[in-house]
């Protein structure tokens, strides 16, 4: 079984994560010098059984999430920032921790559609 765990707990710069966008094949905006460096969520022989990713925990850092689908049952720990999280489809289960910070939390699509949202989700606010 393959585990994916990526972590920015330590980013202090302002306006870091800033647009943070998860695919069922890539993380861009989080990773690199100005968070310009993609991560392929991919396993040699395989697939990501779970994705774990971690946010800033530095209060001045206000991160964005956006999440079209998720490539396997996944946690996700926002910080302490006040942050937005906005998940538009899950194929599988997923957790939000939001953390402290006043943050912003929306399920579905732009236009307001949940339809995919297939899968159980748990947020702890």
């Amino acid at each position: 079984m393959n585990s994916l765990a990526i972590s920015d707990a330590d980013d202090a710069v302002p306006g870091a994560n800033a647009s943070v966008s998860i695919t069922t094949t890539t993380i861009s905006g989080l990773a690199g010098p100005s968070d310009l460096t993609s991560i392929a969520l991919a396993a040699t022989g395989g697939s990501i059984a779970a994705l774990t990713v971690v946010g800033s925990t530095n209060p001045g850092v206000a991160e964005a999430f956006t999440v079209t689908d998720l490539p396997s049952p996944s946690t996700f720990l926002m910080g302490a920032g006040n942050d937005t999280f906005v998940l538009e489809g899950a194929s599988y289960p997923s957790t939000i921790q939001t953390g402290d910070g006043n943050d912003t939390l929306r399920l579905g699509s732009a236009g307001g559609g949940l339809g995919a949202i297939v899968s159980a989700i748990t947020l702890d606010a």
